[in-house]
């Protein structure tokens, strides 16, 4: 399936275990998410999750919503006590 311009936001978050992920999500998809350990593993999750989001709506029938504005939204302020938002700034503006 080819990639639409979805809007993705990425934000720190715990795991209930208390481990440390990041995720990734389209706001224009409800409940399409991903999580993983880097920000890079959670947007190549979400791809996979975007995907078999929109071809599970075209297997019903159901139309996909439009496209949002494209780019890559990067919140701060989470559940991590000793979240280095500097740190984290620089290695998304690598990825984004």
């Amino acid at each position: 399936m080819s990639p639409r311009p979805y809007a993705v936001r990425v934000y720190p978050d715990e795991l209930t275990d208390g481990a440390k992920c990041w995720v990734a999500e389209h706001p224009a998809l409800p409940g399409c998410t991903a999580h993983a350990d880097t920000i890079e593993d959670a947007k190549l999750r979400l791809d996979q999750a975007r995907d078999a989001y929109l071809k599970h709506l075209a297997e019903c029938g159901e139309p996909a919503p439009a496209p949002d504005a494209p780019g890559v939204e990067l919140v701060s302020g989470s559940t991590m006590n000793d979240y280095d938002a500097a740190a984290d700034v620089e290695l998304f503006e690598r990825v984004a």
